[in-house]
Parts: structure tokens; C-alpha cells; sequence
């Protein structure tokens, strides 16, 4: 008993209340916080998409035009160049960029199916036809 009476009075540790809340003002306070943390990611999000949606007119070329650019996975991207009346289709692979195709312009128009239907535009671009 007196080993307990001793050590109680060796530790004199201050008393430590639980949080608490003085009201609404300080859930406002931490909501509107929360709030302009959400806005200012939003305007983020909103400036680089539209910084990164204009790169390639940033830079300029007398010959040569960026017509499309489709990432095809996170390693692998194909670019369509025109060259004068050359379309030039690339690959590139992490620091490797080769030559897919060349075209000419005329045979890059779009293609549009004759009948309506996600079938026959897989056709079409597959170069199936079907017997009418």
C-alpha cells in the first residue's frame, strides 16, 4: 500500500480535458476550409487541362502539323503528322519513336458508315462488307 501512495504522489501529470466543440463555429470554420481546399484542386485541375490541351499549338513548325494524338496505353502513344501532302502515322514507346504508316492526305477522310449501328462501322472500318 505504501508503494502505491508513493508513486502516486511522484507522478503529478496535469489534467488533460477531451476536445470539444465551442458551438458551430468551429465545424464552419473546418467545412469552409475543406471547401476552398476542394475549389482550389478543382482550379487546378480545370488550369492544367486546358494548359495541356493547348501545348501543341505552342510550338511551331513551317513543315510539319500535329493532326491527332491517341494514347494508346500509358507506355505506348501514336501521333499523325502531316508533312506537306504526306500524312506520316508514329509510334512511340518510352524514348523509341518509330514509323507506323504513311499516307497521303486524301486517304485520311473520315469515313463515315452507310448504314446506322456500331456493327457495321466495325465492319466498315474492318473492311468487311456485307452481301446485300
Amino acid at each position: 500500500m505504501e508503494r502505491a501512495a508513493f508513486a502516486q504522489d511522484e507522478l503529478e501529470l496535469p489534467e488533460v480535458a477531451p476536445p470539444s466543440f465551442s458551438g458551430g463555429v468551429d465545424v464552419l470554420r473546418v467545412a469552409l476550409a475543406f471547401l476552398f481546399v476542394i475549389l482550389c484542386l478543382w482550379g487546378l485541375y480545370y488550369f492544367l487541362r486546358r494548359f495541356a490541351r493547348e501545348k501543341p499549338r505552342l510550338a511551331s513548325s513551317r513543315y510539319m502539323v500535329l493532326l491527332d494524338f491517341f494514347p494508346v496505353s500509358q507506355k505506348l502513344s501514336m501521333y499523325l503528322f502531316r508533312v506537306g501532302e504526306r500524312v506520316i502515322m508514329l509510334a512511340q514507346s518510352g524514348n523509341t519513336v518509330r514509323e507506323v504508316a504513311e499516307f497521303q492526305m486524301e486517304e485520311l477522310e473520315e469515313q463515315k458508315p452507310t448504314s446506322s449501328g456500331f456493327t457495321s462501322y466495325l465492319d466498315l472500318i474492318l473492311g468487311r462488307r456485307k452481301n446485300d
